[in-house]
């Protein structure tokens, strides 16, 4: 039985080093590395939801293969729904898809609920959320999210100066 918990505990542990591995390959610009690191870790761990939510990322954002990664985000959500990393991922993917900004809006909604009060992660969420309602062109909304997120940025000092300007203008409530 002693046998039995420690090859579980060491094969969870040797899968959590590859998955930092492969986010480490990422963050230094190994695009193609990483994302065979997650295909394997996901050949052997189908339910990881780190490597679930990175590489369905990483699909999106630098292939813009949308499809794939949103079929990974809802596989890693389906396991993990109160996963605030899978509901920012969804809503970047959801809000690149024609005709998908109420879902993108859900999803960005739903991040801010599982973030901590007034955390960088809700910030980021905030903002996200009044881009989304801009292009809706729901400009009271917007408008209240940017504010919030602005509110946070001010305690916190977490956004660049260009996306301060972005948050000024969405702050105004109109294009």
């Amino acid at each position: 039985m002693e046998d039995r918990w420690l090859s579980l505990r060491l094969t969870r542990e040797y899968a959590q080093a590859r998955v930092s591995a492969a986010s480490l390959a990422y963050r230094t610009g190994q695009t193609r590395q990483a994302q065979e690191a997650y295909d394997q870790i996901l050949k052997s761990h189908p339910a990881n939801v780190q490597a679930l939510n990175d590489l369905a990322w990483i699909l999106a954002h630098e292939q813009g293969d949308y499809q794939a990664a949103m079929d990974l985000a809802n596989k890693g959500i389906q396991l993990a729904p109160g996963n605030i990393h899978l509901r920012d991922t969804r809503g970047v993917i959801f809000s690149n898809m024609p005709g998908k900004l109420n879902e993108a809006r859900e999803d960005f909604q739903q991040a801010v609920e599982l973030a901590a009060p007034a955390s960088p992660a809700a910030a980021n969420a905030l903002l996200k959320l009044a881009r989304v309602c801009a292009r809706l062109e729901d400009w009271t909304l917007a408008a209240d999210y940017a504010r919030k997120a602005k509110q946070i940025d001010s305690q916190e000092g977490l956004f660049s100066p260009q996306q301060r300007a972005e948050i000024d203008k969405l702050s105004k409530g109109q294009p």
